[in-house]
């Protein structure tokens, strides 16, 4: 890992959440189980930016958990919340540019609803970087939200230990959310090849 001189100015949550995000449990820990666990060669191939930059967010909240002082784990948390919050905006702001046409007055607007407050500067720099990397967010919110979503399913309504969804998420490997929950109703059981083909099925009406 790579780490800018620019790092030295930063907190220590702040390197912290990064390295939680870039190197452990985040994006390296994927790639070393998938090194231990090759994938079908195709799937290999496959790009699902959704897929492992929500596991990635998700691993900067799991690492919370080795901040003994309770504390500095809450700020850590709340840093952690804080960003998924501002780059929900954002999504939302990138969304209302690219299909409703939003100018830099609208994007001001939503920012003093959003945030209490914004400035004129600050919306033309956010419309300037979302016009020159259109959907550069997405893949952080919706994946990390898709991924709470299939965690909450599996672990809070069936009783699944997190352990077992966590190894179950990279055994399936970067496939589009459905076949991942999928993958993991054969694995845990949910319900009937029948029923989840149905399911299935519904993404290609």
């Amino acid at each position: 890992i790579y780490i800018s001189q620019n790092a030295e100015h930063e907190s220590g949550l702040t390197l912290y959440q990064t390295l939680a995000h870039e190197a452990f449990p985040g994006h390296m820990y994927s790639y070393n189980f998938r090194r231990q666990n090759p994938y079908p060669a195709l799937q290999e191939q496959l790009k699902c930016m959704g897929y492992s930059e929500g596991w990635a967010v998700y691993a900067e909240i799991a690492a919370a958990e080795w901040i003994e002082e309770c504390a500095r784990r809450n700020l850590y948390l709340q840093q952690v919340y804080q960003k998924i919050y501002d780059d929900f905006v954002l999504c939302q702001i990138d969304i209302e540019i690219q299909v409703m046409g939003w100018t830099v007055e609208d994007i001001e607007t939503f920012s003093e609803e959003a945030y209490g407050g914004s400035s004129r500067q600050a919306a033309e720099t956010v419309m300037k970087m979302l016009i020159n990397n259109p959907g550069v967010y997405q893949p952080y919110v919706v994946g990390y939200f898709e991924l709470e979503d299939l965690r909450q399913k599996y672990c809070t309504e069936m009783g699944v230990p997190e352990k077992e969804f966590i190894e179950a998420w990279h055994s399936c490997g970067q496939a589009p959310f459905y076949i991942v929950d999928g993958y993991m109703n054969r694995v845990f059981g949910a319900r009937t090849d029948e029923e989840i083909l149905e399911s299935e099925s519904v993404y290609y009406r």
